[in-house]
């Protein structure tokens, strides 16, 4: 959202209001009249009490290899809510996180702790080369320390289920239109560049250049991570949308068997690959 923000008259500048996460945020966009329990850098706590966060991180103490203490991490956080949070910072290259600036909620009394993008104007720089851009998905660049979220990340890479889980994020997200493509970036890129011209000054161009430059990099560092999509995931001869009646759907895949199902389940069997 921008606005002109005028006071008694007088025009103030353009301005991009922010909404606070808060409990009465979380209420008007969840429709819920919750109470919760809000978490912010720095262990910080917002609203609520710490009980269940620091149920979370006892959790994160043990070897997450192991399906019970996996398990005991999914009965606390929103795994997938996560791996997708993890995931557009990565991609936005966002600078002063994940030591700084977020916020995790959960409603009570039984709900999941998730992840909100919060204070993220250092993404996007222009000043990055994406031929050597760093690896966000490193220990040490940027600095992700002991803080919260490296210890939500590296006690979960450890598992080879959510390593599968974050491949298929990676396959929604990077592929077949998803919100991490290029022409779905570009096109929120345009929407907003279209609303500021002639206020703020930006450049087309370095909407094309960095959006052109960002997937190669950061699909090589999932790749890297062991938490790319596989080369070899099925595909479909339509992906979606509308099929006339008597529509044959055909799934093929350059190696490997194909087991799929009609009742929107997972045929793989949970921690067997």
């Amino acid at each position: 959202t921008f606005m002109n923000l005028y006071l008694n008259g007088r025009a103030r500048g353009y301005y991009n209001p922010t909404e606070r996460i808060d409990g009465d945020f979380l209420n008007s966009w969840n429709g819920s009249e919750s109470e919760w329990d809000i978490i912010a850098q720095f262990g910080e706590l917002r609203e609520g009490d710490m009980v269940k966060w620091n149920e979370l991180r006892s959790a994160l103490l043990k070897n997450l290899s192991g399906p019970q203490n996996y398990a005991a991490v999914q009965r606390l956080l929103d795994v997938d809510n996560f791996i997708d949070y993890i995931m557009l910072n990565v991609y936005a290259n966002t600078g002063d996180w994940p030591h700084n600036n977020w916020r995790a909620a959960r409603h009570k009394p039984d709900g999941l702790f998730r992840f909100i993008n919060w204070d993220a104007e250092w993404t996007f720089s222009k000043s990055t080369s994406h031929n050597t851009i760093k690896n966000q998905l490193s220990n040490t660049s940027p600095p992700w320390g002991t803080t919260d979220i490296a210890r939500l990340f590296n006690g979960l890479k450890v598992s080879s289920e959510y390593q599968m889980i974050f491949a298929d994020r990676v396959h929604k997200h990077f592929y077949n239109g998803g919100g991490l493509t290029d022409p779905e970036i570009r096109r929120i890129f345009d929407e907003l560049y279209n609303t500021v011209r002639g206020t703020i000054p930006v450049s087309k161009s370095w909407g094309t250049n960095w959006i052109r430059r960002r997937r190669a990099p950061v699909l090589r560092h999932l790749k890297e991570a062991n938490l790319a999509a596989s080369d070899y995931a099925p595909k479909f001869n339509q992906f979606g949308g509308t099929v006339p009646e008597g529509f044959k759907l055909k799934l093929s895949a350059s190696r490997g068997d194909v087991y799929y199902t009609t009742d929107e389940s997972d045929p793989r069997v949970r921690f067997a690959g």
